[in-house]
């Protein structure tokens, strides 16, 4: 028995390290330049350890003024671990994504093994976790929900031990923090978790009716726990601003609905349903919904093309199988609650919003995985059941190839725009030309194929330059002219070639979108350009 449960940690060991692997290996090269999101959070832990104040002077802020919106500030403040440790490299405010993405995979575990009381179950999701798109794509960046995904799921394998266990009133209460720290982690963790509460309460109520006083309790902390989040978001208009820019209500398709109905209530009724459905459209979970590629015919999707089919058994198995009631019903009704940040937003698709949506969704294809697997192993002919395996470990090793294939090498070629390549390399070379120019113009409007407007110009520029946070802090404000920021010598704004063409001693970094080439009469004046990954022109800089 001591062999056999040594064995079993040791696989769920390699697992966990398959997982990480995924998720760590080469951190700071994959996705190829920091984002504007991961560039500013990445300056403002350093501005929050050196000065205890963001860029705008903010002391310790729970919201952080960033690139057109506010960021929650926990995962900046999460972030400062990983930066007094490994130091200010830009892997650094990667790291607390991939270390609870990491953990996602043991969280699983634990959740699906205290579920089911089944260890091959509870192995088979762990492992399907390891390479799901999501699960890897969103580790791999600085995403909060990651983090509050995870705690979600370690805070129902606290609870269930109590609820399905009966483990001491101890395991609840840590179950129910847990989830109250996921809450304070992220905003959409505060519709998820009162909805997972009370399909727990749900689900248990018989339980909990007989030890009516202990859940009290438990109930009683929760409220106590969470009290101080609703005074911050009530008091904090930045935090209200958050929410309020994201909500449904933003959504130019409701506005649609509500001028074609005249009746706001009933559009809200219709429209959030029907849309919460679309969140389950198989071409978005399956073919194209992390929109790695600009090619929108085939592309990836939260889930491997590969799991389709096992999410469809495994639906199947759990609605057949009364063992697995309890499982059944927890696993469908998390995969449609984690669904509704996503449905009450004003995107289409908000794909980072519904990680554990996602990770229910493997778990359950996992469920359809074991099904196949026992039915295999019933028959009597080998070679039938090695060729069926062969099958499906090949055509699982072919998915994880070519999502890896698209992630490395197609994402970065086709959406490097996204990412707003090459503005780390724009960067460096202004650095590197500072001493010679008075003045330095950089126009973030840029795009491959249409132009967008680049944010997050002056943090790119002060990470790179290693500008002290302080003196950002001083000299950072709005210009006079269109878009304008200014500190130091450096105007990040609009450039209009007409009057800008005379300015003296000036270095312009700008894109054939503001000032086509053939506007520049005398070419030699072009000393560098930019490119995006694909080769295609992005910037020049432009010496006056």
């Amino acid at each position: 028995m001591h062999t056999l449960i040594n064995r079993k940690t040791f696989i769920l060991v390699l697992i966990i390290l398959a997982g990480a692997l995924f998720r760590f290996f080469r951190l700071g090269e994959y996705p190829i330049q920091l984002n504007h999101d991961e560039i500013s959070q990445l300056y403002d832990i350093r501005s929050i350890l050196e000065t205890k104040k963001d860029i705008y002077g903010n002391f310790l802020p729970l919201a952080f003024p960033s690139t057109g919106d506010y960021k929650v500030g926990h995962y900046i403040y999460i972030s400062t671990i990983p930066y007094l440790i490994f130091g200010n490299q830009e892997a650094t405010i990667r790291i607390p994504a991939a270390f609870f993405g990491t953990l996602t995979i043991l969280a699983v575990f634990l959740f699906v093994k205290i579920l089911t009381k089944n260890w091959l179950l509870a192995i088979l999701s762990a492992t399907v976790t390891v390479f799901t798109p999501s699960e890897i794509f969103y580790s791999r960046k600085s995403f909060e929900n990651v983090i509050g995904s995870s705690l979600d799921l370690f805070g129902l394998f606290f609870l269930l031990k109590h609820l399905k266990e009966g483990a001491g009133r101890g395991w609840a209460i840590l179950g129910v923090f847990v989830l109250v720290i996921a809450m304070y982690i992220y905003t959409s963790q505060t519709i998820l978790i009162p909805l997972l509460m009370l399909l727990l309460i749900i689900l248990f109520r018989k339980k909990i009716l007989e030890q009516r006083k202990d859940f009290l309790l438990i109930f009683v902390l929760w409220i106590i726990f969470v009290i101080p989040l609703i005074i911050i978001t009530t008091v904090n208009p930045s935090l209200r601003f958050r929410a309020q820019s994201v909500f449904i209500n933003q959504d130019v398709n409701l506005g649609k609905v509500i001028n074609l109905n005249a009746n706001e209530l009933k559009s809200y009724i219709d429209f959030i349903p029907a849309k919460l459905l679309y969140q389950f459209d198989p071409d978005y979970l399956f073919l194209d919904g992390l929109d790695l590629t600009n090619q929108n015919a085939f592309d990836i999707g939260p889930l491997l093309i590969w799991q389709f089919p096992f999410l469809i058994l495994g639906i199947i198995f759990l609605i057949k199988n009364g063992e697995f009631s309890t499982a059944r019903k927890l696993l469908f009704g998390l995969t449609i609650l984690a669904m509704i940040p996503s449905a009450v937003t004003f995107e289409d698709f908000s794909p980072h919003r519904s990680i554990l949506s996602f990770t229910m969704m493997s778990i359950i294809s996992a469920f359809g995985l074991y099904w196949l697997v026992r039915i295999i192993f019933r028959f009597g002919n080998l070679s039938l059941k090695i060729l069926i395996l062969t099958i499906i470990f090949t055509s699982l090793i072919l998915n994880i190839v070519y999502f890896i294939r698209m992630y490395i090498v197609s994402y970065p070629h086709e959406r490097s725009e996204k990412l707003q390549y090459p503005f780390k390399e724009v960067s460096l070379y202004i650095w590197s030309e500072y001493n010679n120019f008075d003045q330095i113009i950089f126009d973030p409007k840029f795009g491959d194929t249409t132009p967008i407007i680049g944010v997050g110009t002056a943090y790119y520029l002060a990470y790179y330059g290693n500008y002290p946070p302080d003196k950002l802090q001083k000299e950072l404000h709005s210009g006079n002219k269109p878009r304008e920021v200014i500190f130091d010598k450096f105007s990040i704004r609009e450039v209009f070639w007409p009057a800008d063409k005379d300015l003296k001693n000036t270095l312009i970094i700008v894109s054939p979108w503001s000032i086509p080439e053939h506007d520049i009469k005398d070419k030699s004046r072009i000393i560098r350009r930019f490119y995006f990954y694909n080769g295609a022109l992005a910037f020049y800089a432009i010496r006056l």
